[in-house]
């Protein structure tokens, strides 16, 4: 079974095999979630009515449309935040 970790901006940590235990109105941070597994999660916990911070460290049209049609297909709010997260000023300007 595979594990999932989930770290909400509220401190939270969530670790949880299984059904995403979200529940509606939390926002979640997901990085590198522009595309690929990133993505699933961030799509997983938008249809289960979480708000999505998505990120990448490019900054493109792409990834701009990737959070908006998250919020259209689901409902919530989206948005996208270019930032390198190997780089801590732009790990605290995500957050």
């Amino acid at each position: 079974m595979l594990r999932r970790n989930i770290c909400l901006p509220n401190t939270t940590f969530i670790s949880h095999q299984g059904d995403w235990p979200m529940p509606a109105g939390k926002t979640a941070i997901i990085t590198g979630s522009t595309s690929g597994i990133g993505l699933a999660i961030a799509s997983s916990l938008a249809a289960k009515g979480a708000d999505v911070v998505l990120n990448s460290f490019s900054d493109s049209d792409a990834d701009r449309e990737a959070a908006s049609k998250l919020a259209k297909a689901h409902g919530v709010k989206a948005i996208y935040v270019q930032a390198d997260m190997s780089k801590p000023e732009d790990c605290r300007r995500l957050v």
